[in-house]
């Protein structure tokens, strides 16, 4: 179904499909829903609880207890890392290498900011720059300034009712769990269940964001690459001062500082662990909502009910969690299946 482009909150879109039901004439739908279409469908049900018109619930990849990443608090915190991560080394950096580490620095701020301006701001544009003799001074004023710029883009959009009420612990996701969903419908028992994904990895995240987009993409791809080309570059520079310091401790604390930024910048290790645990709030995820959250809670079952024992995709992540992922139309069909026998069966 069509929905409304001016949603106010879930509650006003569980209306709109409450609507879009009774104009179909639908007896007793099985509704089956992706990410916040979960929480519309429990809110649908909420509403109008002692004439539940429906036979089954099915969520794919729904925040049910929430989403950190729909906090901006989260952002914040994750860019002001990996600006440090980037920044802080070459910056302190006085000894011979200190010069090439900066350029190198600066043009991933640069790349890393277009990227994340792309990809927030849907701004389509090519920066070619040739840097040279960058002072620490420089470097900093970049790299804050570059923080500042898409930490401002980020926080001055305006947050939409429906992401705030999906933030851990928000008043309508506390309204929902106190909400037991009934057992039985106008057409008999109910079916709750739910499909989880597990393709956590924040490269292939970005990858998929990036395919309705061939400019988008390039973006993307050049910015990993210079991640992963810095993140070698700090590791072997900061290896170089510690094996060569000779009892010269600050040489010695310069070179552990690139190689902690080394190990940071590589995108499969430590900006994924910084994303799983600043922005996402869990190292078991699809991308973007924790698997802890993604299971339909079964404390909200009303006693008589069939739940469903969730069902893992474990290839998918929060963008491809639709009926095109392969391992999420198993577990649809599969889930479809046991409630067809079990219907059989009464």
């Amino acid at each position: 179904m069509k929905l409304s482009q001016t949603m106010p909150s879930i509650e006003g879109i569980a209306v709109q499909l409450k609507q879009h039901i009774e104009q179909q004439q639908m007896e007793t739908p099985i509704l089956i829903a992706h990410s916040m279409g979960g929480l519309i469908s429990r809110e649908y049900i909420r509403q109008d609880i002692s004439e539940a018109n429906v036979k089954a619930v099915i969520t794919i990849g729904t925040p049910h207890t929430g989403a950190s990443i729909a906090d901006k608090l989260t952002w914040t915190i994750f860019l002001g890392i990996t600006d440090a991560a980037i920044v802080t080394p070459p910056a302190v950096d006085p000894y011979e290498l200190g010069p090439a580490m900066r350029s190198a620095a600066l043009g991933v701020i640069i790349a890393m900011a277009l990227a994340w301006l792309l990809l927030f701001l849907r701004i389509n544009a090519g920066i070619s720059l040739l840097v040279s003799g960058v002072s620490p001074a420089m470097l900093v004023a970049a790299g804050l300034g570059v923080f500042i710029l898409v930490l401002g883009a980020i926080l001055s959009m305006n947050t939409p009712t429906t992401m705030k009420e999906m933030i851990p612990g928000s008043t309508f996701l506390e309204r929902l769990a106190d909400t037991n969903l009934p057992a039985n419908g106008e057409e008999g028992t109910i079916y709750y269940a739910s499909i989880y994904g597990e393709q956590k990895k924040i490269t292939e995240l970005l990858e998929t964001m990036s395919q309705d987009s061939t400019e988008v993409g390039e973006n993307l791809k050049f910015t990993e690459n210079m991640c992963e080309t810095l993140s070698v570059s700090y590791l072997v520079t900061g290896a170089w001062y510690m094996a060569t310091s000779f009892w010269n401790i600050h040489r010695f604390c310069i070179g552990a500082l690139y190689v902690a930024g080394g190990g940071y910048l590589n995108p499969d290790y430590g900006i994924q662990f910084a994303w799983d645990n600043v922005v996402v709030g869990s190292n078991e995820s699809d991308g973007v909502v924790p698997v802890s959250s993604q299971i339909f809670p079964e404390d909200v079952v009303s006693p008589g009910a069939r739940y469903i024992e969730p069902k893992p995709a474990p290839d998918a992540n929060h963008l491809t969690e639709t009926a095109t992922n392969t391992k999420v139309s198993e577990r649809l069909i599969e889930i479809l299946n046991i409630i067809l026998e079990l219907e059989d069966g009464q």
